[in-house]
């Protein structure tokens, strides 16, 4: 993900939209008439609201400066406009207690909400002590929210990461994701368009142990589910030596790699009828026996009644 720019403005109005729904792109206007480009969702941008838009400055030949963003997020206002609109969002708070919130605290009310939702409820008509703590929990999120962006943007800058990635990682994880990402770096793999090599980078950047046997299980498991030959079960012998090859440098204890990668589930194996072992990716070989009981299912379904099912009497056991 190459470095980007941000931009913190109050958004004024969409001036344009192409699309519907996540393919919705909007070009809109700022209070200080910038002009945005990037993909929203209706009603996502709210006049009034400041937000921190992420992405970078471009020259249109036709219409000039404007910048264009790939990500936002609600930021802290800094006047009596935003920061009225904002309290707004918050729990039993209308534009009235939000004037009166304002008028108590300035350009630190939404500080002291979050920090003492008890006293602002003392001060102000009608709201309570319960609302105030859920406008106070509300509001904390979305700052907890730009601090793990901001964190994770460092973190993913110049690998080449998906643009969309840092979002998937705040819905699914929240204020800790940046957290997790630096501890296992791996765990990104199971997010579209984040492969092996991507992650393997971040990891060995931010110091990883090259031995690692999680290390060397993710890169087994990437051995098996990039083969190219058709061949879903292979021998461990052939991952190890895979193994080997991309882990250069180091001494590979393959073995200890392809337990890992077997106890966590990512590899499976099966015994044949002579003792020898075969292993597969999870994901290959769990679709690999969704088809042959599609298949077992078609023939059964085609077959006369009066006749004997294929292998009746016969014993089958699947090992994975």
């Amino acid at each position: 993900m190459a470095k980007s720019e941000e931009l913190t403005a109050e958004f004024e109005y969409e001036r344009n939209v192409f699309g519907v729904d996540d393919s919705r792109t909007i070009i809109g206007v700022l209070a200080d008439k910038t002009v945005i480009k990037g993909r929203a969702r209706e009603g996502e941008l709210e006049a009034g609201l400041t937000y921190l838009f992420r992405g970078r400055w471009t020259t249109h030949p036709n219409y000039g400066r404007q910048f264009q963003f790939y990500s936002f997020g609600i930021a802290q206002p800094a006047g009596q406009r935003g920061t009225v609109a904002y309290l707004q969002r918050g729990s039993g708070i209308g534009r009235k207690r939000a004037l009166v919130i304002w008028e108590l605290y300035g350009a630190d009310s939404l500080e002291v909400l979050r920090s003492h939702p008890e006293e602002v409820a003392a001060k102000v008509n009608g709201l309570t002590e319960q609302k105030a703590k859920e406008a106070a929990a509300y509001f904390q999120s979305h700052k907890d929210r730009e601090v793990v962006t901001r964190d994770l943007e460092e973190l993913l800058s110049g690998g080449g990461f998906p643009k969309k990635l840092i979002e998937k990682l705040i819905e699914k994880w929240g204020a800790k994701a940046a957290e997790l990402v630096k501890a296992n770096p791996f765990c990104l793999m199971i997010f579209s368009g984040v492969g092996y090599g991507k992650a393997d980078k971040l990891y060995l950047s931010l110091g990883g142990e090259p031995t690692n046997p999680e290390r060397l299980g993710w890169c087994a498991q990437h051995a098996l589910a990039s083969d190219r030959e058709g061949n879903s079960w292979i021998r461990p012998s052939i991952a190890i030596k895979a193994m080997e090859k991309s882990v250069a440098g180091v001494t590979v204890d393959g073995a200890m790699g392809l337990k890992w990668g077997l106890d966590a589930k990512i590899i499976v194996q099966r015994i044949d009828e002579r003792g020898n072992q075969w292993i597969a990716e999870a994901g290959r070989a769990a679709a690999e026996a969704r088809l042959a009981n599609q298949v077992h299912r078609a023939m059964v379904e085609s077959l006369p009644a009066a006749l004997p099912l294929p292998g009746a009497g016969e014993k089958t056991e699947v090992i994975a």
